[in-house]
């Protein structure tokens, strides 16, 4: 079967995969955050610059990156390799501050675009017959003091076929070349281990990172035979190492350039198997952010319910609004007298109505202001209660301390005062569609349906609790009194039904603005975590890309 047909299927589900990976934004803060962003750069850098070059021009010749800590003398190897000074060596560190590529011409722009684009790499063109099956990279030194450097480094090694990795016997175990090592098995790379600069008495080293090398599942080495050693020597007038030095390397290039259609082949599907791997891995990424921000989320939630049931308690309970404020509305619109009229009949009410005497209008609009207005402050104050409950749960944990830098809270005062002259409109609505049967919008009349209502207002919030002393029996006469006016108004049942419709609107009113002044905190966590569905997208794209990369294979 054509291989055409595979490799472009190849080619865009590759392409889906890292489309994917780069729609991850990982931006919820936390210690895990810097460490996903690399992880989801490394697949990108892998599949775009390359997995699809290479499968875009097959017959591209084996990358090969040199890399190795400061004074491992890689540039030197390089040069030598090359047969002229490419890279300059010096005393100097760090001295490769550019990566430099010795290529064929024809292959120049491919390995550009392999190597980061342009600028990024200096190309040294070639038509030395090796530069047919083979293009080398010499790399700034993986452990330079320069960031950009070991950064362009680790790019660089994600764009080739294979690695030397060069080190001395004084170096061979500094840990940041192993951490790159470490990056380079993962991915199952190949890579060719060179001691540089090996006196006589190193065997003992050679010995060891043979060991050190087996034990981290570097490359293929099993022994020591299979470090390539570079006995130390003097250094030619030109820079460059005798050509003797570099035997056995310089045979291990040409031999790879031979089978050139199987490293790379090899390396391609190394690759791929280790994008469709670090995919999974992103996607369990995703699913440990989301638990995260679902933690964060669930603080704001429990922080509503539990004010928006604290508010609903205490209303049913009668402590919402202090008794003693309560007690004055009550003494304002002559409550204690008010009930002992209607005691004796709604005629007598109609009788004091038409002469002016019963709750005067200027009365029942002032309540109403101060209503309105103590109601609205309690809003507010709930409202930044809960937000203050927010922020001292998240200020412990580092995403949720992150998250508050400059998060500015909501003003709901305006909105606060707006929801609560709504709900009084709604009582007074309800008051209005309860006058039902004549008897019923007789009585309604004798007293006025906005009396009736702040009536019923107040009956909301009437209560004994919380007052000691002689105001006990104050505040119990009033409550009565409150009682007798609405169960005479409405009837015993319609009275409790309109004051616990009239609790339910306002709690609800209330928890608006507790959303209101919490949104903030939940906008801020929908803004930076990600769609949880992206995970299982990356998990179904990789096991495609699996599918689709043994068919290729098998082509």
């Amino acid at each position: 079967m054509s291989t055409i047909v595979p490799q472009a299927r190849l080619r865009a589900e590759i392409d889906a995969l890292a489309d994917v990976a780069e729609a991850i934004g990982f931006g919820l803060p936390g210690p895990a955050r810097s460490w996903r962003e690399r992880r989801r750069e490394h697949l990108s850098g892998v599949v775009r610059r390359y997995v699809e070059p290479r499968l875009a021009v097959p017959d591209l010749p084996i990358v090969i990156a040199l890399f190795g800590p400061t004074g491992s003398g890689k540039s030197t190897i390089f040069n030598t390799l090359a047969g002229r000074t490419i890279s300059p060596a010096g005393v100097l560190r760090p001295t490769t501050s550019r990566a430099v590529a010795w290529v064929h011409p024809r292959h120049a722009a491919a390995v550009q675009t392999m190597a980061g684009g342009e600028g990024a790499v200096e190309l040294v063109a070639d038509e030395h017959p090796v530069l047919g099956s083979i293009t080398l990279i010499d790399t700034p030194d993986i452990d330079s003091i320069m960031e950009h450097h070991r950064e362009q480094t680790l790019s660089i090694l994600e764009a080739c076929d294979m690695a030397i990795a060069v080190t001395t016997p004084q170096r061979y175990a500094d840990a940041v070349p192993w951490e790159v090592l470490g990056d380079l098995s993962e991915r199952a790379l190949d890579v060719v281990v060179v001691m540089n600069r090996a006196a006589r008495r190193s065997s003992g080293a050679v010995t060891d990172l043979a060991r050190m090398l087996r034990e981290a599942r570097v490359g293929e080495v099993e022994s020591a035979d299979d470090v390539v050693v570079i006995q130390e020597q003097r250094i030619r007038a030109d820079g460059r190492l005798h050509g003797y030095a570099l035997r056995r390397l310089a045979g291990r290039l040409e031999s790879l350039a031979s089978r050139r259609s199987s490293v790379t082949a090899r390396a391609l599907a190394a690759a791929v198997r280790h994008c469709a791997a670090v995919g999974r891995e992103l996607a369990d990424e995703v699913d440990a952010q989301h638990r995260e921000a679902s933690a964060l989320l669930h603080v704001v939630e429990e922080v509503r319910s539990t004010h928006v049931a604290e508010v609903a308690e205490r209303l049913e309970a009668g402590r919402l609004v202090r008794d003693e404020v309560v007690v004055r509305w009550q003494r304002m619109i002559g409550l204690t007298d008010l009930a002992a009229l209607v005691d004796r009949g709604f005629a007598r009410v109609r009788n004091l109505t038409r002469s002016g005497s019963v709750v005067p209008d200027p009365v029942i609009d002032r309540v109403d202001r101060e209503v309105v207005d103590e109601l609205a402050e309690l809003g507010v104050r709930y409202a930044e209660r809960a937000a203050t409950a927010i922020e001292l749960s998240w200020g412990v944990s580092e995403p949720g301390m992150t998250l508050l830098e400059g998060l500015e809270r909501v003003d709901v005062r305006p909105e606060a005062t707006e929801a609560v002259a709504a709900w009084r409109s709604h009582v007074v609505s309800l008051v209005a569609e309860s006058g039902e049967g004549s008897f019923r919008v007789a009585r309604m009349a004798s007293l006025g349906v906005n009396a009736a209502a702040t009536l019923l207002l107040l009956g909301v919030f009437a209560s004994t609790g919380g007052v000691t002393g002689g105001e006990v029996g104050i505040v119990a006469g009033a409550a009565a009194a409150q009682q007798t006016v609405l169960e005479r108004l409405f009837g015993t049942a319609a009275a409790s039904r309109l004051a616990d419709t009239a609790r339910t609107e306002l709690v609800s009113r209330i928890g608006d603005m507790i959303v209101s002044a919490t949104t903030p905190y939940v906008e801020a966590l929908r803004r930076l975590a990600d769609d949880p569905e992206l995970a299982e997208r990356l998990r179904e794209q990789a096991s495609v890309v699996e599918s689709v990369l043994g068919d290729y294979v098998r082509a």
